[in-house]
């Protein structure tokens, strides 16, 4: 309802709120008597004339063609009563003029009208909760918008459309009160007074009908909830009709994917409660039977449609996830026509459609499923189209396509292409998409467009973890200088037990067949504090090698690298390696790596995996001569199931090394076990080997026996693996939070196949993504232990 007032009545409102309110509804009574506007249309009494002329009064803004456009008369007819009436209508349906009168003079006509005022400004007051865009919207799509003939239908809109806003958002006890302000030059200025009010929380939700599936089960399926402590940070509770909708979908779907077929939802109602503060939901289902899959038909039946000749019978038939007796679930029918897609996009047919039919057999409970195969044209690709690369040459990201131009369409070649792309780690997103070419049949281009990333970054902080203190840290990182693909770093790191500085670039294109090329410097100095395996060494190395790709995902590559080492001091237990080689040391190392990546992303990988193979050995070049083999294995998987859908990560991995040709082993190069980057649980490099006993030879040819003291030190072999399954709380929608329950194992030994006795500790880990950087804290308990093994249940990381 709309409230015209004057604007001494509006402004001088000394009487408080409740006399502007009664003023309002008694003139919004008036403005609803009148019939057709709130001025007063009028048709003078008038006998049957003939028009000799038309003139019209009241005009300020419109040129009178709007008046004679709409008007069914002219000079020389008669006017009539009806005429009028006609005039008086059509002249008000404009929305123009608030006042319509048609008078005689003699034998000339006279419209008056009194023209609407102009929406000089729309303002609102009250409203906290919708955007200044939203509101913005709204006003345009109801036609509200300044200097604009003021409509009472368009603002009844837009209260209408306001209210659907608040509604939308669980506001049901929202009030709108327009208020009409008149100003001069014969204009108004519209102020919409908001009450919020309190917004609705869901306070429970019923189901009833279920018996294969529990409340609890459905209800974790549904977005929605009722209002509680664990949803407090969310918005789950707050009601909607789009949102209930998508929920009762995803119920349905669970259904359709256990072989429930027939089910139905029978009856949903949202009831508010009589303070509006409250929303009840109540579900009826009828969960239906249970179907199973009946036996494959012929060939012909299970796969009907225009199938290519390079595809068999024994493929598809392969491609079917379900087998007969099984309860049938519309998922896997649905990978299933997926994965034949797949399989025609593999043999060039780009636009291939797949779809499947049911038919039940009520009596026996089964369901025969029939594959519809329509594979279209073999598809050409014409063009390679690169968009979004502002930086980045073209030819960084062409290099990266296995699919060609002019070439026969392969789906494989070109997801390949787009896990090559994104894995370069320049674009924060990339897309391949394709295209059909106009008025050709056989012919498409496919659309790259990628979203580069920052050109590079500098970093300056600190770290604290339990187990490594304090640490300061800045970097210089340009993965894609210049647009090259090339890929400079510089690095400094100033902790309590290590200080370096590295700088390197890799050339991951040094040639057009794909090798790489890398070149390193390293400063470093190191120190360990432990109280039976202690030293100090400091050095340099610089390092040339280069890359080899294999396969689509992997690379080997091979690095020579000289070193440096002084060591400043060393513990009893390493004396026979100072002894050997004194206080310097040169090496020539040969270092190989053999990597293969399938992840489907580096940053937060939800599926594949990570092979990484490495070798390094001491060269009888120069002083030490020794070897050092490590292989890691990461797996990823998400579960989908109902609720969590956890990615689980399970990592392997395991290293050996040892002394050849008389040598001593280098005792920085030993294997450790514990803390949080290994095995939680246990502090900080505190698994290795027992220190062992050192016999002496006296003068005299005596011997004698010399105990270190008690402690570890590292071994020529480890062995670890760890479980975990990470979940996504969702708790914030800005930064992400994990929680990772594991179980963590490993050990160190004396040599390959040589191990003390294994560890391990169960835990869970959470990780914040903050505003200030990545923080991991875990707590831990130690399983199986040694007596003696240093354990540690807390333990955290936070970085800068």
């Amino acid at each position: 309802m709309i409230n015209q007032q004057t604007m001494p009545l509006y402004v001088n409102n000394s009487g408080g709120k409740l006399i502007k309110r009664i003023v309002s509804a008694f003139l919004s009574v008036l403005l609803l008597l009148s019939p057709i506007s709130p001025s007063i249309a009028q048709a003078q009494e008038f006998e049957e004339f003939l028009v000799k002329d038309i003139r019209i009064d009241g005009l300020r803004r419109f040129d009178p063609g709007v008046i004679f456009s709409r008007i069914n008369i002219t000079i020389g007819d008669n006017m009539t009563e009806n005429k009028s009436i006609e005039i008086i209508k059509s002249l008000f349906d404009t929305g123009f003029f608030g006042s319509v009168e048609v008078l005689r003079e003699e034998n000339i006509l006279v419209i008056k009208i009194e023209e609407n005022p102009t929406i000089a400004e729309v303002n609102f007051a009250g409203i906290s909760e919708i955007p200044d865009e939203t509101l913005q919207t709204m006003l345009q799509s109801a036609g509200i918008v300044k200097a604009r003939v003021f409509d009472r239908a368009l603002v009844e809109a837009a209260v209408k459309a306001l209210e659907e806003i608040y509604i939308e958002r669980s506001f049901y006890k929202i009030e709108v009160n327009p208020v009409v302000s008149p100003l001069p030059r014969n204009r108004v200025a519209l102020l919409f007074e908001v009450d919020e009010g309190k917004q609705a929380a869901i306070r429970s939700i019923d189901i009833t009908g279920n018996e294969e599936f529990s409340d609890w089960t459905l209800k974790r399926v549904m977005n929605l909830e009722s209002r509680g402590l664990l949803n407090y940070f969310g918005d789950n509770y707050l009601f909607s009709e789009s949102r209930l909708e998508a929920d009762l979908e995803r119920i349905r779907t669970l259904y359709l994917e256990n072989g429930y077929l027939r089910f139905q939802v029978e009856a949903r109602q949202a009831e508010v409660s009589p303070n509006k503060e409250h929303i009840d939901i109540r579900i009826r289902i009828n969960e239906g039977s249970q179907y199973l899959l009946a036996a494959p038909q012929g060939d012909g039946e299970t796969f009907t449609g225009d199938i290519p000749s390079q595809v068999t019978y024994e493929d598809l038939h392969e491609l079917i996830l379900q087998v007969e007796g099984e309860v049938f679930s519309s998922q896997k029918a649905t990978e299933t026509t997926q994965l034949i897609r797949d399989l025609l996009g593999d043999y060039g047919y780009a636009f291939a459609s797949v779809s499947y039919n049911n038919e039940l057999n009520d009596e026996e409970g089964v369901v025969e499923v029939t594959y519809k195969i329509d594979p279209g044209n073999p598809s050409y690709v014409r063009r390679i189209i690169i968009t979004g690369n502002e930086r980045t040459r073209d030819g960084v990201i062409r290099r990266e396509m296995l699919q060609f131009e002019r070439e026969r369409y392969s789906r494989h070649k070109v997801e390949s292409s787009h896990d090559r792309i994104r894995r370069l780690g320049f674009f924060s997103n990339a897309e391949i998409t394709q295209e059909k070419v106009e008025g050709s049949e056989d012919e498409l281009d496919l659309l790259v467009k990628v979203t580069e990333s920052s050109v590079g970054s500098f970093r300056i902080g600190a770290g604290f973890s339990s187990d490594n203190n304090i640490s300061f840290e800045a970097g210089l990182d340009t993965p894609n200088i210049f647009g090259s693909g090339d890929n400079f770093k510089a690095d400094l790191t100033l902790g309590d037990d290590n200080k370096r500085i590295d700088l390197a670039l890799d050339q991951f294109y040094h040639t057009k067949e794909g090798i790489s090329r890398h070149l390193g410097l390293s400063i470093a100095e190191r120190e360990s504090t432990g109280e039976s395996s202690g030293y100090s060494i400091d050095g340099y190395s610089a390092e040339y090698g280069y890359g080899i790709p294999y396969a689509d995902n992997g690379k080997y590559s091979a690095v020579f690298s000289y070193e440096k080492i002084n060591v400043n001091s060393v513990s009893s237990q390493y004396q026979d390696f100072a002894d050997k080689h004194g206080n310097s040391s040169d090496l020539a190392l040969l270092k190989t790596s053999l990597v293969h990546d399938t992840r489907d992303s580096a940053q937060s990988p939800t599926s594949g995996y990570r092979i990484d193979a490495s070798s390094e050995i001491g060269l009888p070049v120069f002083d030490l001569q020794y070897y050092k083999v490590d292989y890691v294995h990461d797996y990823y998987y998400q579960a989908r199931s109902i609720w969590t859908q956890p990615v689980w990560h399970i990592r392997g991995g395991a290293g050996f090394g040892d002394s050849y040709g008389g040598d001593v082993y280098p005792f920085y190069h030993r294997y450790y076990v514990g803390g949080v980057d290994s095995l939680r649980g246990f502090d900080s490099n505190s698994i290795g080997v027992p220190t062992p006993t050192r016999t002496t030879i006296a003068m005299d040819g005596s011997t004698s026996t010399v105990t270190p003291p008690t402690g570890i030190r590292g071994g020529k072999s480890r062995l670890y693996g760890s479980i975990e399954a990470t979940i996504d709380t969702e708790l914030f929608k800005t930064q992400k939070v994990y929680v990772a329950p594991f179980i963590d194992f490993g050990t160190a030994g004396t040599g390959f196949g040589k191990y003390e006795g294994l560890r391990a500790a169960a835990g869970v880990e959470i990780r914040w993504v903050s505003p200030i950087g990545p923080l991991r804290f875990s707590w831990a308990k130690a399983l199986i232990k040694e007596a003696g093994d240093k354990t540690q249940d807390l333990q955290f990381s936070v970085r800068y």
